[in-house]
Formats: structure tokens, C-alpha cells, sequence
């Protein structure tokens, strides 16, 4: 069965044309790919609390090689043919290593609440 379609709201396109993205084309597409697995079920509009906080607190043209938090979990993601739900709970999963198995932290990487990251490592 096709997904369904998946739109963003003003705040977050503004978000993602503001960003640098020293990361180019790739790392736009795994900021996407996350922020489409963190959608609850029912969810079809991707908003500023599905997308990395880096978005929110970089300068519009940040210098090559700027200091920022480390995502290199984004980068490790399923490949394709993956179910949403399943890259969701690995996105959780990856966060959750990262931030040395602190909810919190990882709930803040992820720019969403524990009770979501909960509900998304709930899943498994």
C-alpha cells in the first residue's frame, strides 16, 4: 500500500530553506527521513518539532566546518523498503545510543517529547 502523502507546515519549510546544510543534499534527506518516521500514525504534516533542533539554532550562513551537534546516528538509517514504523524505532534507537541512553537527551536531539520517544522505542 503506497504511504500516504506527506506535506510540511510554513515554519518548518521556512526551517529547512534558512539552514546552511553543510551536509548537503544528504543530509537534508535524512533530516527528512527522520522527521517522516517521527510522525505519529495519522500524522501527514511535518512541523519545526520533527526536525533536528540544529535547524533552530544555526545561523542562516554558517561557516563551513561550524561546530554542531553530531547526527552521524541520521546517516545510519535503513535503506530503502524500510516500513516508517521500523525507521522510526531505529531513528529512537540511534538517538538513544547517542545520548548514552538519556530519554531526555535523546527526546531533545530529536526534536520531539519523551512520551513520543517512548511511544516510538514502545513499538519494538
Amino acid at each position: 500500500m503506497p504511504a500516504a502523502p506527506v506535506r510540511f507546515s510554513e515554519g518548518a519549510l521556512r526551517a529547512i530553506e534558512g539552514y546552511a546544510w553543510p551536509g548537503n543534499i544528504r543530509q537534508l534527506h535524512n533530516a527528512i527521513r527522520v522527521a517522516i518516521a517521527l510522525l505519529d500514525d495519522g500524522e501527514a504534516e511535518i512541523t519545526e518539532q520533527h526536525l533536528p533542533e540544529e535547524l533552530f539554532e544555526a545561523p542562516l550562513s554558517a561557516p563551513a566546518g561550524a561546530d554542531r551537534r553530531d547526527a552521524g546516528w541520521a546517516s545510519e538509517l535503513p535503506a530503502g523498503g524500510t516500513s516508517l514504523d521500523e525507521i522510526g524505532r531505529q531513528a529512537a534507537l540511534r538517538a538513544l545510543d547517542a545520548a548514552g541512553g538519556n530519554i531526555s537527551l535523546a527526546a531533545r536531539q530529536l526534536g520531539i517529547s519523551r512520551n513520543t520517544l517512548y511511544r516510538k522505542l514502545g513499538k519494538m
